[in-house]
């Protein structure tokens, strides 16, 4: 059974029990628990399940709970953490691209209300978060928004970018396996690689939930990372990252 039947067939028994357990699913689908770990993992940055505590519950489509509205209250914990040790590479005066990602949202939430930066972004949530903060200069990119995700997307807001130079690129995605990094959507995809070759530095923030997996598109290869910053790490990816000079550090809860 190829993903995308798979993951079909998950929404279908959802539909009918509202709840079950990865446990569960994984023997009615015959498939290993990483497997069902992964498809629920897409799934849910496309907002059609929740996880919890051992289990996963459906969204139904006529919600008005986008998936960024539920990605910022997931793994809460891990991404204040994150965003905290994030800020501690910050210096008055300096230049952000900062992506649309909830994580993001976390870093953007720590930082000191008396810094003065100059902030670019494509996440209508990220722009809103500095309304505290008077000294930051904030630049929302011109294009298409998509509402669903709360972002600026398309050529125009992409071209915006490539008007910019940054001292830092702060970036998140859905996915990370011992290769790359991948998200389950490309609409923001050629925005977030041309803030990475507009900044001097690309840090990735990504809690513990990202790894192993591997979504549909690749947004980027090890060797576009300066800097990854997370909670914990399994050993295989640090190893892959370290052999690709990859800056590790790992925030304390």
């Amino acid at each position: 059974m190829v993903p995308n039947e798979r993951r079909q067939k998950i929404l279908s028994i959802l539909q009918a029990r509202e709840y079950i357990s990865i446990h569960e699913l994984a023997q009615r689908l015959y498939v290993s628990l990483p497997t069902i770990r992964r498809d629920l993992t897409c799934m849910e940055a496309d907002g059609q399940v929740r996880r919890t505590h051992g289990g996963v519950t459906y969204i139904h489509p006529e919600s008005d709970i986008s998936p960024i509205a539920l990605r910022n209250h997931q793994h809460i914990e891990e991404k204040e953490a994150i965003g905290k040790e994030a800020i501690q590479l910050l210096s008055d005066g300096e230049s952000l691209f900062i992506d649309s990602s909830s994580t993001a949202y976390c870093f953007v939430k720590a930082i000191p209300k008396d810094m003065r930066l100059n902030v670019v972004t494509n996440g209508s949530f990220i722009a809103q978060a500095f309304h505290e903060h008077p000294h930051v200069h904030v630049e929302l990119v011109g294009g298409q928004y998509d509402p669903h995700h709360a972002c600026v997307i398309g050529t125009e807001a992409t071209h915006f970018i490539q008007s910019r130079f940054a001292d830092w690129f702060f970036v998140s995605a859905n996915s990370m396996d011992t290769h790359c990094i991948t998200s389950q959507s490309n609409i923001d995809i050629d925005l977030k690689q041309a803030m990475h070759a507009h900044a001097q530095q690309t840090i990735l923030l990504m809690d513990d939930s990202k790894f192993l997996n591997t979504s549909f598109y690749k947004v980027f290869d090890f060797d576009a990372i300066d800097q990854l910053i997370t909670n914990h790490l399994p050993k295989e990816i640090e190893k892959a990252l370290i052999e690709n000079q990859v800056l590790i550090k790992k925030a304390v809860q």
